[in-house]
């Protein structure tokens, strides 16, 4: 798990190198960065013709699989003991995952800054 962590975050705080070929437009970059949300992050830097943007990608939508994964075992557990908690696994599972959302929304607005500054620095 250590090693997809570090490979996620190391892509995200590159910064895409320039494409003397076309001109990248830093705010259709940054919405599509923006589309990690729904869990497809690295589109702007794919765009943006970052040689790390497809790694970025597909560590994104492993990170997000794996979300789900757990989330979904995290509710059955939660749901089974709300029978004996009378909710209150249920609570604190939301309350979880809450946290788990606003981690991916920070990553991915982050992200989107982070490129639309490298793009307008370049």
């Amino acid at each position: 798990m250590v090693p997809l962590i570090k490979s996620t975050i190391g892509s995200l705080l590159s910064t895409p190198k320039p494409n003397p070929y076309r001109k990248v437009n830093p705010f259709i970059a940054f919405i599509l960065e923006l589309f990690g949300l729904i869990g497809v992050l690295g589109l702007g830097r794919i765009y943006a013709g970052d040689p790390n943007g497809m790694n970025v990608l597909l560590n994104w939508i492993k990170t997000v699989l794996i979300l789900i994964f757990f989330s979904g075992i995290g509710f059955v557990i939660a749901l089974v003991g709300s029978f004996v908690t009378f909710g209150g696994t249920l609570i604190v599972f939301s309350i979880g995952v809450g946290f788990i959302s606003i981690a991916v929304m920070w990553v991915t607005v982050s992200s989107a800054i982070s490129l639309f500054i490298g793009i307008q620095r370049l």
